[in-house]
């Protein structure tokens, strides 16, 4: 099938061109955005020995914001568009294509004496942050054995990729300061592979794994016990974060006007130019993709398909039952309904009543997805376990609930849960009613609530750290649906 492809994708380009290459002088190619892909489109022309091309790095959000103008050729960027920059593109009746050329994928290193074979997200967190610096380190937070073994961080200078795809992954600026900097990976091999209790980051490369000298290990992205190794099948699937896709953006008018552009996508579509690609340090796409560049080609209306990590398939039908949890209805039945809505024969049913009857479906085999919202317990596993079924977890996101007060009122800027519990739960209704009944050292001042819906999620996440099950929201309060209404309520009482 893919060889079909491939061939479609060839016979498409040729009828994009009035004539042939040979036939005329190579025409110009503009191209501008991100200058991590600049570079790699650089390294592929020079491969299929295209000199007209010309760059202009501007990052990847003005590169495609002047791309939408209509006038350029190609627009690079590290990662997909967005909503409001294609309907930019849309509103210039600019019609574009994305295409997927590669990766930077970082690769998490140890001296073979590591106690640990995968490195989870809030271990790599703990480790890298910026307030860690100058704090004594050892493999004890990894294993309380290996109390004894000192920890060396081995991580690239702060101008290189490698160092901007860790820095995406830790919470705060930059990465912590006292470790060993590297300016090459093949340093940063060595030197692990030298040092004792050595953890070093370098940039995943196809012969990493045949150094002896070095442990190479798992990431456990979303904290949850599953451990995924650096490859490109991982990171497209999403289960491996610490990569950067590199994408190409062309204008499918300019594409069919100028039979050099035309050629040169034909070498970015075709696989066995992969080698090329590994050259400069990048990681090739899966076949799979090379397979979807090559629909993309071929397709003028499979423009912005690849605007995501996961491509939605053109014929998708099916039904899936999803449980769980009432608090994520709002956000489900809107993505139900956009995915419904283009796919006929694919039908989505929520039947979120809660997370115990929820989990009670899906590990009686009755249900594909339970939604919930709080970790799994190691009861909810071993139910599903005795039914046959394997439960994962992937998280989705969170909510919030804002508490605000009156900016006069310093006693309410940091409340414990315990307060606010006391606060908000309905047996506190009419029996507390001033600030000192929640703490002895707040003013004897009566307060005023203005309350949320009885039904309100925000009320569940308000209350949750309560002694289970969540109690209920008090009531005499003074109450408003509209949260606008309460914001600006709080700051004038």
């Amino acid at each position: 099938m893919r060889y079909i492809i491939r061939l479609a994708g060839l016979v498409s380009l040729l009828l994009l061109t009035t004539s042939s290459i040979a036939a005329q002088d190579a025409e110009p190619i503009s191209v501008i955005g991100s200058g991590i892909v600049n570079r790699l489109v650089e390294v592929l022309a020079e491969a299929g020995e295209h000199d007209t091309l010309s760059f202009k790095r501007v990052g990847s959000a003005t590169g495609i914001d002047e791309f939408c103008n209509g006038e350029i050729d190609i627009a690079t960027a590290v990662r997909p568009m967005s909503s409001a920059e294609k309907a930019i593109c849309s509103a210039n009746q600019v019609k574009h294509s994305e295409f997927l050329v590669g990766y930077h994928i970082v690769a998490v290193i140890a001296h073979p004496d590591a106690p640990i074979q995968c490195l989870s997200h809030g271990r790599l967190e703990s480790v890298l942050k910026p307030s860690a610096s100058n704090i004594a380190g050892d493999w004890s937070d990894f294993d309380p054995e290996a109390a004894a073994l000192p920890l060396t961080l081995v991580i690239p200078q702060d101008d290189r990729i490698d160092y901007l795809i860790l820095d995406s992954l830790i919470a705060g600026d930059g990465l912590r300061a006292d470790v060993s900097i590297y300016e090459e990976s093949e340093s940063a091999v060595t030197e692990v592979g030298a040092t004792p209790g050595a953890l070093g980051f370098v940039a995943w490369s196809p012969d990493l794994p045949s150094h002896s000298a070095i442990a190479l290990l798992d990431i456990d992205a979303e904290d949850n016990g599953a451990c995924f190794s650096p490859s490109v099948e991982n990171v497209e699937a999403g289960a491996y974060k610490a990569a950067l896709p590199m994408r190409l953006i062309v204008n499918r008018a300019l594409l069919s006007q100028n039979a050099t552009l035309a050629e040169f996508f034909r070498l970015i579509e075709d696989e066995t130019n992969a080698s090329a690609i590994a050259s400069a340090g990048v990681t090739p796409p899966s076949g799979t993709s090379y397979d979807l560049n090559a629909q993309v080609l071929l397709d003028e209306n499979a423009a912005g398909d690849f605007s995501a990590d996961f491509q939605v398939p053109a014929n998708l039908s099916g039904r899936l039952h999803i449980v769980g949890a009432a608090s994520a209805f709002d956000a489900l039945d809107r993505v139900a309904g956009l995915l419904t809505q283009d796919n006929a024969a694919f039908e989505i049913d929520l039947k979120l009543m809660g997370r115990a009857k929820g989990m009670e479906s899906l590990c009686a085999g009755e249900a594909d997805i339970a939604v919930l919202d709080a970790d799994l317990t190691d009861a909810e596993s071993s139910a599903c376990a005795d039914g046959d079924i394997r439960a994962t977890t992937t998280k989705i996101g969170a909510q919030a609930t804002v508490l605000l007060g009156n900016v006069a009122d310093d006693y309410t800027r940091c409340l414990t849960t315990q307060q606010v519990n006391t606060v908000w739960r309905a047996e506190s209704a009419e029996t507390v009613t001033s600030w000192s009944m929640v703490d002895p050292s707040f003013p004897d001042i009566g307060m005023t609530l203005f309350g949320l819906s009885l039904l309100d999620q925000a009320s569940d996440i308000l209350l949750q750290t309560a002694a289970p099950p969540i109690p209920p929201i008090r009531r005499d309060t003074e109450k408003d649906y509209n949260p606008l209404y309460r914001a600006a309520a709080a700051g004038n009482v």
